[in-house]
């Protein structure tokens, strides 16, 4: 765990910017609260990587939502040098956020396109209709990082 001052070392990110990515969304909230706030290794890593995206021109919102989008593993990818993985590379990355049983003992299955968008489909839906949404998984996890 890192204090604001050593994260502010490590990636050259200032106090306010700091708190200013917590506030919206493209960091999480820190351990604790005031100075005894605790950072941990996701906070350095998003950091370093949304310095990357932005030297690409990238807006604060496209980044928040392309993080929304991704795996720790993509982010620290970023962080080391990588380039942002395009649209058609997404497509692995929309997964199942969740499969839950609802009461009549069908299954529901989330798809999380973008931060507070969900898509859902119930193990009853046909096979057409299930085509239908795949192919509008697509479309839309496109639309949401390519801002």
């Amino acid at each position: 765990m890192y204090s604001i001052a050593e994260l502010q070392s490590l990636t050259g990110a200032t106090r306010r910017t700091i708190h200013y990515y917590v506030q919206e969304g493209i960091l999480p909230s820190p351990a604790g609260a005031g100075p005894r706030a605790a950072y941990g290794e996701e906070h350095r890593l998003r950091l370093l990587a949304v310095t990357r995206l932005k030297a690409l021109g990238w807006t604060l919102e496209r980044i928040r939502d392309y993080f929304a989008l991704v795996h720790h593993e993509e982010i620290a990818r970023l962080a080391n040098g990588g380039l942002p993985l395009v649209a058609s590379e997404l497509e692995g990355l929309r997964t199942v956020t969740e499969t839950k049983a609802v009461p009549r003992g069908e299954t529901v299955t989330h798809y999380r396109v973008a931060p507070g968008v969900e898509l859902l489909i119930a193990s009853s839906a046909p096979d057409s209709a299930r085509q239908a949404i795949e192919r509008a998984l697509d479309l839309l996890t496109q639309i949401f990082v390519e801002k």
